[in-house]
């Protein structure tokens, strides 16, 4: 007797194996996009973590405007160890033009113990002619080769022509497009490479890297983060302190050359000598010079900070796992939800269809527990194979696409995979119920009739009459055809609401995906074609006189690509709200009134009417900066500069701004808030051709300018927002493959269902004379019915989904549109369509195939 209930247990695996291929793989496809989101975002913060450890990156950073002297790193580093400092990495940073090109190398001594450089190929350099490179450049230089640098800007190294030594990565440098700003060509970094610090002729260091002795080292672990954030703003009340100092002493320095070159000079001039007149001429020159060198020393400053500030990968790709999670956080479960609906409604049609089957093998004597085995075994095996293959899949394939498209942009290796168990188990725990429970509680209850009654087929589910007959005026005039379909449809209600269900999700999912895209889709475009009008800053040099300024501003507006120019204040300064880690970067622009900073920057309100700053009362803040603080007209926003002094300003307008933070004031604004004079320390320049050549061309004639101390130009954020979104689109493309997979699964099971329930129904029409193609049609219309209403009640489902991922998946600093377009609802519509159309195509077939005599054996 086992031997044949084995047999038959195989047997119900070969007669309806494309039932349990659909059950598999939708279950397959929940656990797959359910644990893949969840373990991505962990499985990029372990490689990225792996990756820095290994490379000891840096818990922060120091950074002085002046070179520091052997005592001024002794003062600063008792400083940090009294802060937790624990150990200590000191470089020196030079940028560099590689000859006979138009690229910027940036230069650094190696470091030993914190912020390594690792070996990729060959060897660190020996000699003091030697260089290892960025691994990034084996595609253009071989070990062997001379790297020859322009000598102009390579003076403090001996040697101009280095030996290529080796490849290296660095955890300094992440983001392969933003390796850094420049005062040389167009203003940004092309490469980097490290030599012996014995290669510079004078070590003039200005950057310490510290790592902290009171953090554990985790990456993007919410401990870490706030507490190195900690560490350091303490730290920079005390290094504020040994630059105010370090400033008192290089000016009692430079004051007393000054007293005494001016005390030779007033003993020259007691003799009344020609041949002493030519001294005293070079003398005073002398003295002048050396009074505006005294002018011109900018004050000291010591910047400390953390990893998510001074290194712009860390932070972004931070960001990007974070993304993942927020999106796993909502997807997923409506996938999964979708997929667990229809397997639940396919496992529990099969226990229905057995009912015969269970009275049979009952009355054969049979036990309860020999009757149920083939729901256990089709149940657990289905259950097991989708949960094992999603879950492997999803860990391994979906895990490793989303990080390489996130990651294609940064200096990382590949991912580094650890399933993570807990939802695995969570996962393959409801799959695995899904696939056996609903199939055994309806057959345990069929289970509780007596065998005589289990044998006599179930009687079809009886017609009634439906809403739409008591409107007889209405129903009339649909045709027979379409009467039978819509009395079918109300007739099957649970098939109804499940293919509904299904559909409804499906749709929603690509209105999602689709919709992701419409609303990161041109916010770069908008911004900088209707917002921001701006190319390029141009930073002045520390002592370059107003009257300089001006004579500069003139000379630039006569340039053949400059559209305008204005004299304004730049600086970065930097917010943190409450529930935030980490700093966020804000640019603050001052001009001497709003209409002047309109001719660069359009200054628009939310509903796109020009503010008017004639009543102004109060600076204006980007819409993004003022959501992330939650802040409103009227309200204060705190901010601070890179050292960490405080300032304070009344909220007056709120501006649309798509892409970066920024605080916009006036000159009496500028001195009211931040307590200092106005002294415009940049030129802001409106390009006539904006093209990224032409930009590239302008930023490099003004950085040869001597007034020029860097440039900065808009292009920067736009090529990094693009960067995020690319990610972003890959992501989608994702999506989008997902749920349109989905959907077909999910019709595809639901119409079987259909089809497989309605056999006699089928068997009659072709016996009664219905040709072949209206067989098919009385099912593929009411498949298209149920489908279009699904499909309009995703609208609203992918508006609502759509909605709440946009409010949390953008970046801290972008402001996306909310808005759908005409045609994701319409592609949307077309695909599920199409899918409906493929569906009944394979239909079709099992449909042709059905043995007409079975309508003899229909119930009367």
């Amino acid at each position: 007797m086992k031997k044949i209930l084995r047999k038959n247990i195989w047997r119900e695996f070969q007669f309806s194996f494309s039932r349990f291929l659909s059950v598999t793989i939708l279950l397959a496809l929940g656990v797959f996009v359910l644990v893949g989101l969840k373990s991505t975002g962990t499985d990029m913060r372990l490689t990225a973590n792996q990756y820095y450890q290994q490379h000891h990156l840096a818990d922060a950073q120091l950074t002085s405007n002046l070179p520091l002297t052997k005592s001024d790193q002794n003062k600063i580093q008792n400083q940090l160890k009294k802060h937790h400092g624990q150990s200590f990495s000191v470089a020196e940073q030079q940028d560099s033009i590689i000859a006979h090109s138009q690229d910027v190398i940036r230069l650094q001594n190696l470091t030993t113990n914190v912020s390594q450089a690792k070996l990729v190929k060959g060897h660190f350099p020996h000699h003091k002619n030697e260089i290892v490179l960025n691994v990034q450049d084996q595609n253009h230089y071989k070990i062997g080769d001379w790297l020859k640098l322009e000598k102009k800007n390579s003076r403090n190294l001996k040697h101009q022509n280095l030996k290529i030594v080796g490849f290296v990565t660095s955890s300094d440098y992440l983001d392969k497009s933003q390796l850094g700003t420049t005062t040389l060509k167009n203003g940004r970094v092309n490469t980097f490479g490290y030599l012996k610090q014995s290669a510079f002729k004078k070590f003039h260091p200005t950057i310490i890297k510290l790592n902290f002795n009171n953090v554990n080292r985790q990456a993007y672990n919410d401990t870490y983060e706030r507490q190195i954030q900690k560490n350091v703003d303490q730290l920079q009340h005390s290094m504020n302190t040994l630059a105010k100092d370090k400033n008192q002493q290089l000016q009692r320095h430079w004051q007393n050359i000054y007293q005494q070159k001016a005390l030779q000079l007033q003993q020259l001039l007691q003799f009344n000598s020609p041949v002493l007149n030519q001294q005293i001429i070079q003398g005073q020159n002398q003295l002048q010079q050396l009074k505006n060198k005294i002018k011109q020393i900018p004050p000291v400053e010591y910047t400390i900070q953390t990893r998510s500030d001074y290194n712009y990968g860390y932070n972004t790709f931070g960001e990007e796992a974070k993304r993942i999670d927020i999106l796993s956080n909502v997807f997923p479960y409506v996938f999964f939800i979708v997929a667990l609906i229809v397997c639940f409604t396919t496992m529990s049609r099969m226990a229905s269809e057995k009912r015969e089957e269970l009275g049979l093998l009952t009355g054969l004597g049979y036990s309860h527990f020999d009757a149920i085995k083939v729901f256990l075994v089709y149940g657990s095996l289905s259950g097991l194979l989708g949960a094992a293959i999603g879950a492997y899949l999803g860990s391994t394939f979906l895990t490793t696409k989303i990080y390489e498209a996130y990651s294609a942009n940064y200096a990382l290796p590949s991912l580094t995979i650890q399933p993570v168990w807990t939802w695995i188990l969570v996962a393959s725990v409801i799959a695995f119920a899904v696939a056996v429970l609903p199939a055994l509680s309806v057959a345990l209850q069929e289970l509780r009739s007596e065998p005589a009654i289990l044998l006599q087929p179930t009687v079809p589910t009886k017609g009634g009459k439906i809403l739409l007959e008591k409107l007889t005026w209405v129903w009339q005039k649909i045709s027979f055809k379409y009467q039978v379909t819509f009395r079918n449809i109300f007739r099957y209600k649970t098939r109804m609401l499940m293919t509904i269900i299904g559909i409804f999700g499906c749709t929603a999912l690509l209105i999602t995906g689709f919709g992701i895209r419409d609303s990161l889709t041109g916010i770069v475009k908008t911004q900088y074609q209707q917002l921001i009008h701006y190319d390029e800053v141009n930073i002045f040099k520390p002592g370059v006189t107003t009257t300089q300024k001006n004579n500069y501003l003139q000379k630039i507006k006569k340039h053949n690509n400059v559209k305008q120019a204005q004299l304004i204040n730049y600086q970065s300064m930097y917010v943190r709200g409450k529930q935030n880690i980490n700093n966020q970067e804000v640019t603050l622009l001052a001009a001497s009134n709003f209409q002047q900073l309109n001719k660069f920057v359009s200054l628009k309100t939310i509903n796109e009417q020009p503010i008017e700053s004639k009543n102004l009362q109060g600076i204006v803040v980007t819409q993004k900066l003022a959501e992330s603080m939650h802040l409103e007209v009227g309200d204060y926003l705190k901010f601070e500069n890179k050292i960490g002094q405080q300032y304070q300003a009344r909220i007056g307008a709120i501006s649309k701004m798509y892409a970066g933070h920024f605080i916009f004031m006036t000159a009496a604004q500028y001195q009211h808030i931040l307590g200092q004079q106005f002294i415009a320390n940049s030129l802001i320049v409106n390009n006539k051709q904006r093209s990224s050549q032409k930009i590239n061309h302008l930023s490099t004639w003004l950085n040869r300018q001597p007034e020029t101390l860097t440039i900065i130009r808009s292009d920067t954020i736009k090529d990094a927002i693009n960067y995020i979104l690319d990610g972003l689109n890959n992501l989608i493309f994702i999506i989008i493959i997902c749920s349109s997979l989905l959907a077909l699964v999910v019709l595809y099971t639901l119409t079987n269902i259909n089809v497989s329930e309605r056999l006699r129904e089928l068997a009659t029409m072709k016996v009664i004379g219905f040709y072949q193609s209206e067989v098919v049609m009385s099912i593929f219309r009411e498949t298209i019915f149920l489908t279009i209403g699904g499909i309009i009640l995703g609208f609203g489902g992918g508006y609502l989904l759509h909605h709440y991922i946009m409010q949390t998946l953008p970046p801290q600093n972008v402001m996306v549109s909310m808005y759908l377009r005409n045609s994701n609802f319409l592609i949307s519509t077309i695909m599920t369509l199409i899918f409906a159309i493929f569906v009944m195509i394979i239909m079709s077939q099992k449909i042709k195939k059905i043995d007409m005599l079975a309508a003899l054996k229909a119930v009367d």
